[in-house]
């Protein structure tokens, strides 16, 4: 598989940059969200997971009983034990084979990021100006892979 970079302006729109990925795998194009091949990769990685398993947008009742505010302490406090949690949301929720896996957003010593959370492989990502079903795409990549994320 390869990943080209390249620009273009759809629609007679403002021009933007894209990545393509193309060869032995499913042609797809992606915008660019200024990220890097390693993160385009992951991103292409993720999005053919979520496509051959057929993830799709948890419904409102899968939330019921989710406990958001648990499960981003779990994580925090991980690598920054007792950290506040500021302005905590659940910013995507996914079905996945029967599991809920959740995208939260916070803010982290002034910082936004996002969460992985529910049955998702725990983790968090600094890429706040990314939408959250994109992050959280990389995220499976990078799980796929087996590198560490941020």
């Amino acid at each position: 598989m390869v990943l080209y970079e390249f620009s273009a302006n759809p629609g007679n729109h403002e021009e933007s940059c894209y990545f393509v990925a193309v060869g032995k795998t499913v042609p797809n194009y992606y915008p660019a969200y200024g990220l890097d091949v390693h993160e385009a990769y992951d991103l292409h990685l993720g999005t053919r997971f979520m496509l051959v398993m057929g993830v799709g947008q948890a419904n409102a009742s899968r939330l019921s009983e989710f406990d958001a505010a648990a499960r981003a302490r779990e994580i925090v406090d991980r690598v920054a034990p007792g950290e506040p949690i500021e302005g905590l949301k659940v910013s995507s929720a996914f079905e996945v084979a029967g599991q809920l896996h959740v995208v939260l957003s916070c803010t982290l010593g002034g910082e936004r990021v996002f969460l992985f959370a529910g049955e998702c492989p725990p983790g968090f990502s600094r890429r706040a100006d990314v939408p959250p079903n994109v992050v959280y795409r990389i995220h499976l990549g990078r799980v796929l892979r087996g590198e560490p994320g941020d």
